[in-house]
């Protein structure tokens, strides 16, 4: 799967679709075509655009997921596997952890 590129900043791709929001307006004020047409075609440009920036984020966030979920499910089964081989070692650490939590409990009033 090829990486896909997109900008590091969504408040960067929003400015840019406001800047052509106030493009829209500038337009329309100065009457260079009729006011509805140009809204029209505009606001689909506009549409569009927020439309396909939406879904390419949408993209990345699955992805992104997609490679924590992965990520953990490795790390839970490293976890596993350390236990397995090493109980003892890893019983040691449990009691060496519920001591330390004690303790710090134990010291807040």
């Amino acid at each position: 799967m090829a990486q896909k590129t997109y900008p590091k900043n969504i408040s960067t791709e929003l400015q840019r679709l406001i800047d052509q929001g106030n493009a829209i307006i500038e337009e329309l004020s100065e009457g260079k075509e009729s006011a509805a047409s140009a809204l029209k075609g505009k606001w689909s440009e506009l549409s569009d655009a927020v439309r396909n920036t939406f879904e390419k984020y949408s993209d990345v966030a699955a992805d992104k997921s997609a490679q924590i979920a992965e990520q953990s499910k490795q790390a839970l089964d490293q976890g596993r596997k350390y236990v397995r081989d090493n109980p003892a070692r890893a019983a040691g650490l449990a009691v060496l952890t519920g001591i330390v939590v004690g303790f710090l409990l134990g010291r807040r009033k």
